[in-house]
């Protein structure tokens, strides 16, 4: 896609240029994959959000999250991803990575049943066991750093439709809750997780490694979160619809165009 930015293509004469008919064609076909990949995406986000049940107590028993009700310590944002990051990990014990589950109608209740899923299940299931956590031992004041995020990711090769979570953390001693103190955190592709052993499990009681945080290289740019939801202390749950990202956000309508 390197011609697009070609400083010798004068792009405006080529398009001055054009027919009236390829001229209107062309830009008609760019506004409806803008408005499907950007705009309409948005609402079906939201509509599937307020379909899922992050209270379902099948997925603690599942994922024998009720074993684990460890009393960590350190500040706020240690807490959070040492309960953040078990909860991935239980999720991984149980859930295996099958695209198939999209052929149930049913696919929320075969998820249980079978132990399978993609990135809507292993992100929902982590956001569950820690809102189960966070309960459990007191520390509901966690939950606003921790949020579900629904967009797309751009992998380099593709622009796909994605479900993760995102993680707070200070920044330079900066308080402020806006989008740059966010972080991604993945849950479904394990090159992309924020720990580095999936089997961290010892005596079914104690985990390894969850004194120190071990970030793996990501470009937190290459997640477009276009909606999020955040479940708050008083197990209510709030939407956040990202417009002003989903206007400015080309790299859907691109890879549609030059790759599909």
């Amino acid at each position: 896609m390197t011609f697009l930015y070609n400083k010798n293509i004068n792009w405006i004469k080529i398009t001055k240029s054009m027919p009236k008919f390829w001229k209107k064609t062309i830009l008609t076909y760019l506004g409806v994959v803008y408005f499907i990949n950007n705009i309409l995406i948005i609402p079906w986000y939201i509509k599937d959000e307020m379909k899922t049940n992050f209270f379902d107590e099948k997925i603690q028993q599942k994922t024998r999250a009720e074993k684990f009700l460890i009393e960590y310590t350190g500040d706020s944002d240690m807490l959070t991803y040492k309960y953040l990051k078990l909860s991935s990990i239980l999720t991984d014990t149980y859930l295996t990575y099958d695209m198939n589950i999209k052929k149930y109608d049913n696919y929320r209740e075969t998820s249980l049943e079978k132990g399978i899923g993609v990135c809507l299940e292993m992100s929902e299931y982590t956001y569950s066991n820690f809102l189960y956590f966070t309960e459990k031992t007191e520390n509901k004041n966690l939950r606003d750093k921790v949020r579900v995020c629904s967009g797309r990711i751009d992998t380099g090769n593709e622009y796909r439709s994605h479900q993760w979570l995102e993680i707070f953390y200070n920044n330079n001693n900066n308080n402020n809750n806006n989008n740059n103190n966010w972080a991604p955190f993945e849950t479904t592709w394990f090159e992309n997780k924020r720990y580095s052993k999936i089997d961290e499990i010892k005596d079914n009681k104690e985990f390894t490694h969850l004194d120190s945080i071990f970030f793996v290289k990501q470009n937190k740019d290459n997640y477009i979160p276009l909606s999020r939801v955040q479940v708050d202390e008083n197990n209510h749950k709030h939407h956040y619809p990202d417009i002003l990202r989903a206007l400015t956000e080309p790299r859907g309508l691109l890879y549609t165009i030059f790759f599909e």
